[in-house]
């Protein structure tokens, strides 16, 4: 009964903690044209550490700190390479729609995170036959720069029964 529930709560908390959670960090991907993010100057690769005086580590950190504060002017501490730059940067104000329906109003700057690990690669698929592993950091598809799931989209799943370049950075 509510004792086996309990106990049951407590091992799967218990297995989530010891094989931890994947999460995105702050590493900027894509920046759009004629953003706040690229108007300011932030580059792909730039890890977002800082904004107005608050540690950020996490990608749904950034997120909550830039949606909450549209047309707010903020500052961005940035490390680029082995450097750390401030950047001043407006979220623009955007509406979209909440989990209820709701309209609000949030902040974007224009970034999408960078994202190249491969997290999973099926038996069999074409990815494994090709010799792509869990862990190897995707950097391009043909001429094709990944920086996250747009660049992947367009530069391979929508080409299927083609052939592809897959450039791959493993363990360094």
């Amino acid at each position: 009964g509510p004792f086996f529930n309990i106990l049951f709560a407590v091992f799967i908390y218990t297995i989530v903690y010891l094989n931890g959670v994947q999460v995105m960090g702050t590493l900027v991907g894509a920046i759009r044209d004629n953003s706040p993010a690229q108007i300011s100057g932030l580059k792909t690769g730039d890890r977002i550490v800082e904004i107005d005086g608050q540690k950020v580590r996490f990608w749904d950190q950034l997120l909550k700190v830039v949606h909450n504060n549209p047309g707010k002017l903020m500052e961005f501490i940035v490390e680029r390479e082995s450097t750390v730059l401030t950047f001043p940067i407006t979220p623009m104000s955007d509406e979209t729609t909440n989990l209820f329906g709701e309209k609000e109003k949030v902040g974007l700057i224009g970034i999408t995170p960078l994202m190249r690990k491969i997290t999973s690669v099926k038996e069999n698929s074409p990815a494994k036959k090709a010799g792509l592993n869990e862990g190897d950091d995707l950097i391009a598809v043909d001429d094709t720069p990944i920086l996250g799931w747009q660049e992947l989209k367009s530069a391979a799943i929508d080409k299927p029964d083609k052939e592809l370049f897959f450039h791959i950075k493993r363990e360094g």
